[in-house]
């Protein structure tokens, strides 16, 4: 990635396409998962610079780009723009929030949290998954409101600051 910031990332897509993502995309997709790394705590992933991406698709001439299978983002290079995606696999649609429970789209909001079912399949009573779905769902919607929660109080504090400088205190 490191080298991409100079010339470009040039990808290709299982089916073949291939796409050149310009110097200025790849340092917003770097910025991305730099944040996106500290803030979900993948560390395990390695330094931004030197992980490796894989072009999904170029569906309507904006890739879909993921890292490790693991973060996916859509680059829409003509408006530079970056969306995160949710983290189902081959799920066109935008992330709900930037938290591990926020990461899926509203319609995967049901996605059984990790560690809600027994790990054997044989544990796992009737009504387990379908509890399990509605407590993941729960948990995410909570999340995703506390994300909003603390995107509005900081939003609050700085309105307060940049009135506080209008009135010239």
């Amino acid at each position: 990635m490191t080298s991409a910031l100079a010339d470009g990332l040039r990808l290709s897509d299982p089916a073949g396409n291939t796409v050149t993502i310009p110097p200025a995309a790849v340092a917003r997709l770097w910025a991305a998962v730099a944040d996106d790394r500290k803030t979900l705590s993948l560390y395990g992933l390695g330094e931004p610079g030197d992980l490796a991406f894989a072009l999904e698709s170029t569906a309507d001439d904006a890739p879909v780009v993921s890292v490790r299978g693991v973060l996916r983002y859509l680059l829409d290079v003509d408006d530079d723009a970056l969306l995160r995606l949710c983290t189902t696999p081959n799920c066109p649609n935008e992330s709900t929030g930037n938290s591990a429970l926020t990461r899926v789209c509203s319609d995967h909001l049901d996605t059984v949290v990790p560690g809600l079912l027994p790990n054997a399949g044989d544990d796992i009573l009737p009504g387990d998954r379908e509890d399990a779905a509605r407590e993941s769902r729960t948990m995410r919607l909570n999340a995703w409101e506390g994300e909003l929660r603390d995107a509005e109080r900081h939003v609050a504090g700085e309105l307060r600051v940049l009135e506080s400088l209008r009135n010239g205190s």
